[in-house]
């Protein structure tokens, strides 16, 4: 079945046969008509049925019967139905229908065919040209050509034959997604810097109108800074990683990008830009005698790196459960939210009464967030964190993201 409709000439069938008779009587033509009817529904029943869809024999069915009633309803008006330019407008009218049907019915079983071959791409890992345009295919080829040219391997993995490894592929966005922001994203790198700023501001006020200067031997500025910039940092890298199957969708036309690829380019993007976030605050807030610097940098930079991997795999669980569900992805914003009053952000566990510490010790970004003040701090020993608590989650979130990322691969549609 090609979508095309094959119009048969019932008129001309039941003229020549009505020509056979004389017109003028009734039952004469109705057994014309029956007999028609009844050859044409024997033949329609022996064709096979990859060669007539069902619908198309419903359509001719229909014309035959509106063929009758134009014919007869023209006999009884006394029009000469044998003329050579008899052709009644209403078989046009109902041949364009049909034909209208049709073709919409083989773009739509073509659409299917198209999304379940990209569908068993997207399984075997393997890049998906097939439906792509002639003007398409060149303006992937030249992408795919860009993207090879900043790999400083590209000498190498222009071979057809040869597979892009993961870490190939994620340089290669990774440098084209830091092109992309440098040509376009420029305030929203300055913003990178003032969002923490400003909540670190608001935090920091709202300590000291309460005449505190230090909590827990931190000084507010700091302690604020570690907390909003770090949350930033991981609200970012989760919003991002759970948009990125949606964001990197022309991408996975090309060979080697797949969606983990994909999330794993932004996360690393946003640990990178917020370590240079973190950078500006620290040193900048220090030479304005705003900021204490800490003597244990590989610790904290430790544990930036964990909660950015907890916020990653968090990302990666909501991006998966959006495949599924797209409309989910709406509630992102707020599940992000009430993990921001959960993750020790404006105050830590050791503030609470005891009877409340469970309400936020269940969190693991809590922990990771606490940890990271402690690593930090040498005066802040924490006595609620627990690092093997953090870990464990950790690790039980990443195994999920994955799983549910590599359930949810062969249902993301490249565009």
């Amino acid at each position: 079945m090609d979508g095309t409709f094959r119009a048969v000439d019932y008129i001309g069938i039941l003229r020549e046969s009505l020509s056979r008779i004389d017109l003028t009587d009734p039952k004469r033509r109705r057994a014309i008509y029956d007999r028609v009817v009844e050859g044409f529904e024997g033949i329609i029943e022996s064709v096979e049925s990859q060669n007539v869809h069902g619908d198309d024999r419903e359509a001719h069915r229909r014309l035959l019967r509106l063929a009758v009633r134009i014919l007869e309803r023209d006999i009884r008006a006394q029009v000469d139905i044998f003329d050579a330019a008899y052709r009644p407008a209403e078989i046009d009218a109902a041949l364009d229908k049909y034909r209208s049907a049709a073709a919409r019915r083989a773009a739509r079983v073509k659409a299917a065919e198209i999304s379940e071959a990209r569908r068993a791409a997207r399984q075997d890992e393997v890049a998906f040209h097939g439906v792509l345009a002639p003007v398409e295919r060149a303006a992937f080829g030249h992408l795919r050509e860009r993207l090879l040219r900043m790999d400083a391997l590209h000498a190498e993995v222009k071979r057809p034959t040869r597979k892009l490894s993961t870490v190939a592929v994620v340089r290669s966005l990774l440098i084209y997604q830091m092109q992309i922001i440098q040509a376009e994203s420029r305030i929203a790198l300055i913003w990178t810097s003032i969002a923490p700023a400003v909540l670190i501001t608001i935090i920091s006020l709202t300590y000291f109108l309460t005449g505190a200067q230090f909590v827990y031997n931190m000084d507010v500025p700091t302690f604020a800074l570690l907390g909003c910039t770090a949350w930033i940092m991981c609200r970012q890298i989760i919003f991002r990683v759970s948009t990125s199957f949606i964001i990197f969708g022309p991408m996975f036309n090309l060979d080697g990008v797949t969606p983990l690829a994909a999330a794993m380019t932004l996360g690393i993007l946003y640990v990178l830009i917020y370590g240079v976030v973190f950078s500006v605050l620290i040193f900048g807030g220090h030479a304005l005698g705003m900021i204490t610097l800490t003597t244990h940098w590989i610790p904290v930079i430790f544990m930036i790196l964990s909660v950015s991997f907890c916020a990653f795999s968090i990302g990666l669980i909501l991006g998966s459960v959006g495949v599924i569900w797209p409309f989910f992805l709406r509630f992102a914003s707020s599940i992000e939210r009430a993990l921001q009053l959960f993750s020790s952000v404006y105050f830590i566990s050791e503030q609470l009464p005891s009877q409340y510490k469970p309400l936020v010790l269940w969190c693991p970004l809590a922990h990771g967030f606490q940890l990271l003040r402690a690593a930090y701090f040498p005066v802040y020993p924490s006595t609620d964190a627990n690092p093997m608590y953090f870990a464990v989650w950790t690790m039980v979130l990443a195994a999920v993201g994955l799983c549910a990322e590599r359930l949810v691969r062969s249902r993301i549609q490249a565009i």
